[in-house]
């Protein structure tokens, strides 16, 4: 009696390894993907935190009034030491950029909606073309379910942050 494995018992074992594989690695890299969408999401959170730090030591970052917006980079608040580098979560190697609208809801009540970039040179709301911005309720999907595309003279659409429609932006030409 001969000692070893056949060529089919061989062929069995490649295929049944071929099969867990081709079911775990897209596991994997969709477990990967999530981590690095919930640290854009945390580096989003802590560029909120800084910038309340920063409004809690300069009043004239508030807005005004009651519907106004301003602007806090996150330049402005990397020279406050109020946050450290941020780092693109795809490219350890890129440093992302970015900045904050603060509006006035009510009195003494305000909105942060972070813009963090860390794939494309966008520094500012006037870098970003940024016009207006409002939040949706994940609502407004169009057929395929990845986005709406509205129709006000070509020059609006939503912003699907990773899949899931966030911040409806509204460009000029």
């Amino acid at each position: 009696m001969k000692k070893g494995f056949t060529l089919v018992e061989l062929l069995a074992v490649i295929v049944i390894l071929g099969l867990i594989l081709s079911i775990a690695v897209p596991k994997i890299l969709e477990v990967i993907e999530n981590v690095r969408i919930n640290v854009h999401i945390q580096n989003e959170e802590m560029m909120i935190r800084a910038a309340k730090n920063y409004i809690a030591l300069n009043d004239e970052a508030f807005p005004d009034e009651i519907g106004y917006t301003k602007e806090l980079t996150l330049e402005q608040l990397q020279t406050a030491e109020l946050i450290s580098v941020i780092k693109n979560p795809y490219n350890n190697n890129e440093e992302c950029n970015g900045y904050i609208l603060i509006t006035k809801i009510e009195e003494n009540n305000y909105e942060y909606n972070p813009h963090l970039n860390c794939f494309e040179n966008i520094n500012s709301a006037e870098d970003n073309r940024l016009v207006a911005h409002w939040k949706l309720d994940g609502n407004g999907l169009d057929s395929s379910g990845t986005g709406m595309h509205c129709t006000n003279y070509d020059t609006s659409f939503v912003d699907c942050k990773f899949g899931k429609c966030a911040n409806f932006r509204l460009f000029v030409k």
